[in-house]
């Protein structure tokens, strides 16, 4: 293995599917191949290794494993949040971006206990949805793109986090409600939620 001892490793079974089928007393576990991936977690490395069966058919004798997990690249032990990771810190500019869709979830699920603001918050987050649809049928690309989002999405996401603002000062809204919670989760997010 190319990794050192100190790194952690999570066994990970990927069954044979011929010994789960109704015919699986006529297969035989003879062996295991073994495929390694490196993960990054926060503060932490984890090699996750998948353990694969090798069946044989009694009957005819041939030999059958379950596909290896892919990778990102041929012969690449990295797994996609080691990558992602190796980017982020060489190009320190690279942040997260947060999802609207996410945030829309939260407005949805506040739908019951306060429905006309959830009402208002998806249309503002629908309006966003909107540019990203024109961009995508326009087919823009680098300083357009950018010059097209600072033009339509700017204004749009500057007024939704000024109503996020008025929402959160009402004396009515008790931590407990839904929608408390989705305007807080925006609130919280909202300097990532500029950058995308």
């Amino acid at each position: 293995m190319r990794f050192t001892e100190g790194v952690p490793v999570e066994l990970i079974h990927i069954p044979a599917p011929e010994m789960q089928g109704e015919d699986a007393d006529q297969y035989e576990i003879i062996d295991h191949k073994y495929t390694h991936r490196l993960v990054q977690r926060p503060g932490s490395y984890v090699i996750l290794k998948y353990q694969r069966d090798v069946v044989r058919h009694k009957g005819d004798q041939t030999l059958s494993t379950a596909a290896a997990p892919s990778g990102l690249f041929d012969r690449s032990f990295a797994d996609v949040s080691f990558i992602a990771r190796l980017l982020v810190e060489k190009y320190p500019k690279i942040t997260h971006a947060e999802c609207w869709t996410h945030s829309r979830r939260y407005f949805v699920k506040s739908e019951k206990a306060e429905p006309e603001a959830t009402k208002e918050a998806l249309k503002q987050i629908g309006a966003l949805y909107k540019v990203e649809d024109d961009i995508r049928r326009q087919g823009l690309e680098g300083d357009t793109l950018r010059d097209y989002r600072q033009q339509k999405a700017k204004p749009l996401v500057d007024q939704f986090f000024e109503w996020n603002r008025e929402q959160r000062r009402r004396l009515d809204l008790v931590p407990g409600n839904p929608l408390s919670k989705a305007l807080g989760y925006v609130h919280k997010r909202e300097k990532s939620f500029r950058y995308t």
